[in-house]
């Protein structure tokens, strides 16, 4: 570095190339823009925003240079300053890396570090780093970290973090990429071992690299890769990995801990339900083996795809029930055996397993269950009467915990028979002002709300005035005792009962002009006879009436408040007036007497004058 460089502040260049403090990470905005024009991923166009060096940072680094200009400072001691300032630079790495001054020293510190602190400034900058490389400063900046880095690729004691940091930094050049189709399919063959020559439109894909690229993908490094790879691959891409790499390989891989994450990857970019249909032909009668390994991943993945093309569906839901409970088995157990399922599986004898009481539920578990419940009721009967018959005490534990309570959610979201949900629901009476304070238990005593028959819906009520003061305070509390109405039912229950009853009615008449299957006599809030009844799915629907009937139901207690406003106003100029009246008139009289008495002196002076 010479001193020319380093002249004037270090957070602005000497020729003004850092005074824009909004500019695009590139030496021409037109050249950077060109080199994304064909990406759809709107991330990808948006241009880097540079920040400003503070200045307490670039002084900071001012030091250091003329510390290491100095020639004062020995090897050991190099290493060691060149660590701390990389670690003061984390967070900061575009900003540094692209300034005219600072990026010399950033060289120098690169160049000086250890592999640790290389790797883990290359990593912090990975999402940046194809802007670091497009700009003037940085280009130098990201030129001297690479071959800093090739220096220790010899290391062995090295090869594991260089490895992740070079993954990082690849899987971040094919996200940018994402779109640009004619680049991803020159890349991504190459990536997978093809030689660059032989590509071919429509044969990208050298049979010969699959089995040596199926062994990578069990190695953590390359299954990741792997997974962006799929996300990102063009169509046609898509299907001829689809078809040369995994078909016939697809249980193998989703038994390996790392292929499994591979293959969960190619389930979710299915593209047709013909693919769909291979991937159940491989692995659809494979449910209870992949739960059995602990691949409640590769599974949950596959009824999600299962819903999004809308295939396999039925079939789907009935080997998740096979895979928790034999055909002999009551089909109550289904669904706490999947908020537990780590815990069934791990379970020797299964018949024998029973609810793992105060252990927190499995995420995967939740998941699977809340997909579950999305798909039509007629398929989910088992799961459906399995959380409807749950014991009182589990529904109350379920509630409380995290998942669990998502789970509750999306069976009272579902279309489950009335009958089926309130059975559910009358077994957290009594606990819906506790569940209230928590933040995942309030959306679930509104989910009851909506659910309930008039007698829930006022127990709810009830439950929320008492703890009304507390639940205040909380952050999901304003909004919950709102959305119920809460200070209307403590001041005026009967116009609470009321607007309930005008809400099921809005409904009825709404099903009733849309021609709903569903009877609007049958009263499914009102009610608390139960009624096999599949809950409307026209959730925005009531939202728009309750918000319709909310809005009315505000205009008439203002229009009602302002005609007792006016009474009072014209009981109170009645009363005015008739006092006024009264005063004007005493004041006639008076004044009336008075100027009778005054003339009456008048007359008597007059007599007295004419007397003498």
């Amino acid at each position: 570095m010479g001193k020319k460089a380093r002249k004037g502040n270090g957070g602005v260049d000497g020729d003004g190339y850092n005074k824009n403090v909004l500019r695009q990470a590139s030496d021409g905005i037109g050249k950077f823009k060109k080199s994304y024009k064909h990406r759809k991923n709107s991330d990808s166009q948006t241009p880097v925003i540079r920040k400003q060096v503070e200045p307490e940072t670039a002084k900071y680094f001012s030091e250091i240079a003329s510390l290491f200009e100095s020639q004062g400072v020995d090897v050991e001691e190099r290493a060691v300053i060149c660590g701390n300032a990389l670690e003061e630079a984390r967070g900061k790495e575009f900003e540094l890396a692209t300034d005219y001054i600072i990026s010399h020293t950033l060289q120098t510190l690169l160049d000086g570090c250890d592999v640790d602190n290389l790797c883990s400034f290359l990593r912090g900058c990975s999402n940046v780093f194809p802007a670091i490389s497009m700009d003037r400063s940085g280009s130098h900046v990201a030129e001297t970290a690479l071959k800093s880095l090739a220096r220790h690729v010899q290391d062995t004691e090295a090869y594991n973090v260089i490895e992740e940091t070079l993954r990082m930094m690849c899987e971040t050049a094919l996200k940018l990429l994402a779109g640009d189709d004619q680049e991803l399919l020159q890349i991504i063959p190459v990536l997978l071992g093809c030689n660059k020559q032989n590509l071919v439109e429509g044969e990208f894909i050298d049979m010969t690299i699959a089995g040596e690229a199926l062994e990578s993908m069990k190695e953590t490094a390359f299954s990741h890769l792997m997974e962006v790879i799929l996300e990102v691959a063009p169509e046609s891409l898509y299907n001829e990995m689809f078809t040369k790499l995994f078909k016939n390989s697809l249980f193998k891989l989703s038994s390996h801990y790392c292929g499994n994450f591979v293959i969960q990857a190619l389930i979710s970019h299915a593209r047709t339900k013909d693919q769909m249909e291979l991937i159940w032909e491989e692995l659809g009668l494979n449910f209870g083996d992949l739960l059995g390994m602990g691949r409640s991943g590769v599974i949950a993945s596959l009824i999600a795809a299962c819903q999004r093309l809308q295939t396999h569906e039925y079939k789907c839901c009935q080997a998740l029930a096979a895979a928790f409970g034999s055909k002999n088995e009551t089909s109550k157990f289904i669904v706490p055996r999947i908020l537990f399922l780590d815990s069934y599986f791990s379970c020797e004898d299964k018949s024998s397993w029973s609810w793992a009481g105060g252990v927190k539920m499995q995420v995967m578990g939740s998941l699977i269950l809340q997909a579950i419940f999305k798909f039509r009721s007629e398929w989910i009967q088992p799961y459906l009467l399995s959380i409807a018959s749950m014991a009182a005490e589990h529904v109350l534990e379920t509630a409380k915990d995290a998942g669990g309570a998502c789970v509750i959610d999306a069976f009272l979201a579902s279309d489950a028979s009335a009958k089926q949900k309130r059975r559910l629901v009358v077994k957290l009476r009594g606990h819906f002002g506790e569940l209230a304070m928590h933040p995942s238990g309030s959306f679930t005593v509104e989910r009851c709300f909506d659910a309930g028959s008039l007698s829930i819906r006022e127990a709810i009520a009830c439950e929320l005035l008492a703890v009304r003061t507390e639940l205040s305070k909380t952050k999901q509390g304003p909004h919950l005792l709102r959305k119920l109405d809460i200070d209307r039912y403590a001041t005026k229950p009967d116009q609470w009962r009321s607007k309930q009853a005008s809400k099921q009615s809005a409904y009825n008449e709404f099903y009733v002009a849309f021609g709903t299957s569903e009877s609007p006599t049958k009263n499914k809030f009102l009610c608390d006879a139960s009624m096999d009844i599949s809950e409307p799915k026209e959730l925005n629907t009531r939202k728009e009436i309750d918000s319709s009937l909310n809005s009315i139901s505000m205009v008439d207690d203002t229009l009602a408040e302002k005609k007792k406003k006016r009474k009072k106003r014209k009981r109170d100029v009645g009363s005015e007036d008739g006092l006024g009246s009264k005063k004007v008139m005493e004041n006639a009289v008076k004044n009336f007497l008075s100027s009778g008495s005054i003339d009456k002196k008048r007359r008597g002076a007059s007599k007295h004058k004419l007397k003498f």
